[in-house]
C-alpha cells in the first residue's frame, strides 16, 4: 500500500509542473501542464478531444509535425493561442491586451521576466482579439 502512494505522489509531480488559475470574464479555470505519450490508435483529433485543446495548440507547443506511438507530448489543460512578440511588447502588456496576468504568461512560458522579438508564448485562456 505505501508503495502505491509514493508511486501516486512521483506521478503527480511529473504531471503537474505548473498550476495557477485563469479567469476570463465567465469562469475560472485551473492551468497546468500534462505529459501525455501517445499509444497506439491514438490520432492528434483523439487526443485534442480528450484533453479538449486544439490540434492547432498541441503541434505549436510540440515541435512535431505528426504524432508517433512513445512520443511524448505537453498539454496544456487550458486551450489559448500562440503569440509572437513584437517591438515594444512586454510580459506586462501583452497580458493587459489579453486579461491574462503577468504570473500565467511566465509560468505557462518558463520564463525568466525577459522576451524577446520574435519569441512565441503561449497565453492559456486567451482568444484571437
Amino acid at each position: 500500500m505505501l508503495k502505491m502512494k509514493i508511486i501516486y505522489c512521483l506521478c503527480a509531480i511529473t504531471f503537474i509542473t505548473a498550476c495557477v488559475s485563469v479567469s476570463n470574464n465567465t469562469t475560472e479555470k485551473e492551468f497546468y501542464w500534462i505529459e501525455y505519450t501517445v499509444k497506439s490508435g491514438d490520432t492528434l483529433t483523439s487526443i485534442s478531444t480528450q484533453f479538449n485543446i486544439s490540434a492547432q495548440t498541441i503541434l505549436a507547443l510540440n515541435t512535431a509535425k505528426t504524432i508517433k506511438i512513445g512520443e511524448t507530448f505537453r498539454i496544456p489543460s487550458i486551450d489559448g493561442i500562440i503569440y509572437t512578440v513584437t517591438a515594444g511588447d512586454s510580459i506586462s502588456l501583452i497580458g493587459e491586451k489579453y486579461s491574462i496576468s503577468r504570473e500565467i504568461i511566465i509560468l505557462a512560458n518558463n520564463l525568466q521576466n525577459r522576451i524577446n522579438i520574435g519569441d512565441k508564448l503561449f497565453l492559456p485562456g486567451a482568444e484571437t482579439n
